[in-house]
């Protein structure tokens, strides 16, 4: 009897140590942020002198293409032409988890100095900070964007990263010249977004 209750035990142990193996993975940036880097580290400043199929990168603010071409994203309602969904889901009192992702993103341009590249990708590596959701956001509106109504929003664990209308970010992807300027970007060859902080000048700040 002392046996089974050992053999149960160690069972449990087992799995809430995988559980919160998940858990913590799911707070980590991953490795899609260290490739992400060390692409965007190979990539070359855009300038006259950039060829037709060169790995290039731009910095500017995040335009739409057109009016109203962006994501509103579940759980903190941006704005936004990029969204990574990622959830630890569980269902019923399982303490197992799964890790569930989805990657959404649209046309997008770089404006810096009256200049406007348009960014057109199906694949991405995002080097951005998951969005600190506000207490009201609603997890379930996530889940249903993965496909996974069905999962216990009592213990299951969402968050989402964002490339928001009007940020500042780096781009680097493969230059396309003709016959315009563009940045695209696919599954073999994706872009990379990187987020970057704004410096204010307080001394020139009215």
């Amino acid at each position: 009897m002392n046996k089974l209750r050992i053999i149960i035990l160690i069972g449990v142990g087992i799995s809430l140590l995988y559980s919160l193996i998940k858990s913590i993975v799911l707070r980590m940036p991953g490795r899609s942020r260290d490739s992400a880097r060390k692409r965007m580290a190979q990539a070359q400043w855009l300038d006259d002198d950039s060829r037709d199929g060169a790995l290039v990168k731009v910095t500017g603010t995040v335009r739409m293409r057109e009016s109203g071409e962006r994501f509103v994203s579940p759980l903190a309602e941006s704005r936004c032409v990029a969204l990574h969904m990622r959830a630890l889901v569980r269902r019923g009192r399982s303490p197992r988890g799964e890790i569930v992702e989805k990657l959404q993103i649209k046309p997008f341009a770089i404006e810096d100095d009256g200049t406007r590249v348009l960014v057109d990708a199906t694949h991405a590596l995002l080097d951005v900070s998951p969005t600190r959701p506000p207490k009201t956001a609603d997890m379930r509106k996530l889940l249903a964007e993965v496909g996974l109504q069905d999962a216990n929003t009592s213990t299951s664990r969402c968050d989402e990263t964002v490339v928001e209308v009007g940020a500042t970010v780096t781009v680097a992807g493969t230059l396309v010249t003709s016959p315009a300027i563009k940045i695209v970007g696919d599954e073999a060859n994706p872009i990379v977004i990187r987020s970057e902080r704004v410096h204010i000048d307080v001394a020139n700040t009215p």
